[in-house]
This record gives structure tokens, sequence and C-alpha cells, in this order.
């Protein structure tokens, strides 16, 4: 009897050990679920890209998105961050798609990862990109096909819950928005003016300057209006005197531009027609013509709404011309 009491006695004890282990395995298992499912709180949303239907790697607004790249890569590059702390969180619409949402989602995601480190973000700072698949969080149809760049909180879990973060994206991102993102077929304007040097003259060549407007389409495209005036800086009126005679020339013309399809340090390379009139003065006298030509040139964007255009053109009557437009982009 005294046996089975002492057997009871160790039995007892040693089911308490066993469940003041189990007990601590429990909460350990606690704990560390609790680390690795990241709250909200412990994310901050820097920014957000918007991109065209059933595309990773094209923007609705490619211009105002390379803004916010370049902003957000010196913002990233200034912070002292850990490997793994930026996340990157893919989304796709809820419509058609030739590709799986979640893959669509992903690959948005690692678009801008690739875009940052191109703008020298150190690639081990990211953490695996993350994609969604179809959401319709945030309104219009064309508002959730994002990719959201945040920051994790210094020890936080790597993993996230997508419901829990939704308010936090579109809210944060909401006020990081600096500009609405066009999605129409209207998606900006420009005007500058600038000077040219030519050959509207008989010898040598004319100088003076011109003006451009024009409003952008869908991002590639561009129509507008060129006006100039030039002058080979003569002095001769004598009728005779033809290599010396004094010729002023005002050209008015229609611009038909395409923005080529080239990113990063080529994006900005156009392509640019022009069609209108010409009016030639010489000895008092105004002769009129039919103005043709194409040109070519690069947009360089500074001061995020400024811009210069250096362009080249041949034609007729002008033959060639250099000039460089500076202006802004509204």
């Amino acid at each position: 009897m005294m046996q089975n009491k002492k057997y009871f006695t160790k039995n007892v004890k040693m089911s308490r050990k066993y469940l003041v282990i189990l007990i601590f395995f429990f909460c350990s298992s606690f704990a560390f679920g609790q680390n690795n499912e990241m709250e909200a709180n412990d994310i901050e949303i820097i920014g957000h890209f918007i991109f065209i239907p059933d595309i990773s790697i094209t923007f609705t607004n490619e211009t105002e998105a390379n803004r916010r790249l370049d902003r957000m890569a010196a913002d990233l590059k200034n912070r002292n961050l850990s490997p793994g702390q930026i996340l990157v969180s893919g989304f796709a619409a809820m419509e058609p798609t030739t590709l799986s949402p979640v893959t669509l989602s992903i690959n948005r995601s690692s678009f801008i990862i690739n875009e940052l480190v191109k703008r020298g973000v150190p690639w081990e700072l990211f953490t695996t990109p993350v994609g969604y698949g179809y959401v319709s969080f945030w309104g219009p149809l064309y508002e959730n096909r994002r990719a959201v760049v945040s920051i994790i909180a210094p020890g936080a879990g790597g993993c996230c819950n997508c419901a829990d973060l939704v308010e936090r994206f579109e809210r944060l991102s909401a006020e990081w928005d600096e500009s609405p993102i066009r999605t129409g077929a209207i998606t900006g304007w420009f005007a500058g003016a600038g000077p040219e040097a030519n050959a509207y003259t008989r010898t040598n060549f004319s100088a003076g300057g011109y003006l451009s407007w024009g409003v952008e389409l869908f991002h590639h495209y561009a129509l507008g209006l060129r006006i100039g005036y030039y002058s080979n800086l003569k002095d001769g009126d004598v009728p005779t005197d033809l290599l010396n005679l004094r010729t002023d020339t005002f050209e008015a013309a229609f611009l038909f531009r395409y923005y080529m399809p080239f990113k990063n340090i080529f994006s900005g390379i156009f392509i640019e027609g022009n069609v209108g009139m010409t009016s030639f003065r010489e000895l008092g006298n105004a002769y009129i013509a039919p103005h043709g030509g194409i040109a070519a040139g690069w947009r360089f964007e500074f001061l995020e709404r400024f811009y210069i255009d250096p362009t080249a053109r041949i034609g007729s009557p002008f033959m060639w011309g250099f000039g460089a437009a500076i202006g802004v982009i509204f």
C-alpha cells in the first residue's frame, strides 16, 4: 500500500512537471507565432505605383512613376535600413488576365524592386516580393493594379496579413500621393521656348528662337504647335548682293511627337514630325512656302516639373536645324 502511495505521489509530481513544460512550449509557440505575424503598425508605407491592365512592367503614367521611383530611391538610400526591411507588395485588379493574378502581382513587385536596385538601392535591403492576386480595395478598377512599397519595422516578422494591412495601405498611399495619376487619354501638357540655329538662309546659317506647346496623349504621344522666328543677321539690301542679303523667316507648324518605349537612362528619346508653313521676308517682300520636317530629340526632366529638349531636325525649306527648348510640364 505504501509502495502504491509513493508511486502515485511520484506520478503526480512528474505530471506536474510535464504540465509545466507543456505550458512553457505553448507560450513559446504563441509568442513565436505573434512575432511572425506582422501587425499593421509594424509597417510604414512610403509609396505605390499603378500599372496598366495585364502588364507587370508598364505604368499608367510612365513619366510620373519614374519621378516617384527616383524620389523613392533617394529616400531609401538616405535611411539607415537593415537587410530585408523593404517589402514590396503587388496586387491585381479583378479583371481578365492572361497570367495568373498571383503571378502578375508578384511580377509587379519584382519589377519595382529591380527599378529601385537600378537606381542604387542595395538588393539585400529587400525582403521576398509578395503578390496578393485579385483585390478590389481601392475603388476604381485601375487603382487595384498596384505595387506598394513599405518599410518593415526592425524586429518585425517577415510575413504580413493582407486583410490587416489594407486599410493602412489605402490611407498612407493616399497621403503619399503628391498628384493624382492620370489614366485617361490626356496625360499631360507642356510649354517651352528656346534658341535654334538652322539653314533658313542662302549662305551660312540663321539664328533665332521658337516656342512650342502641346498635349501629351497616353504617355507616349504628343500633339502641339511650334512657332519660330529666325534671321541670318545680314545687312545687305541690294538685290544683286545675294550672298549678303538679309533673310527674316517666320515658321508655324503642327508637331506630332512619339516618345520611344525606352526606359531608365534612355527614357525621354522622341521622334517628331512637323507640318506647316514658312514665310520669308527679303527686300521688303514676303514669300510663303510649305514647311515639313522630321526631328529627333531627348527630353531631360529636372526639378520634377521642368525639362530641356535638345533637338536636331532636317526638312524643307530649312534644310537642317539644331536647338533646345526649356519648358514646364503641367
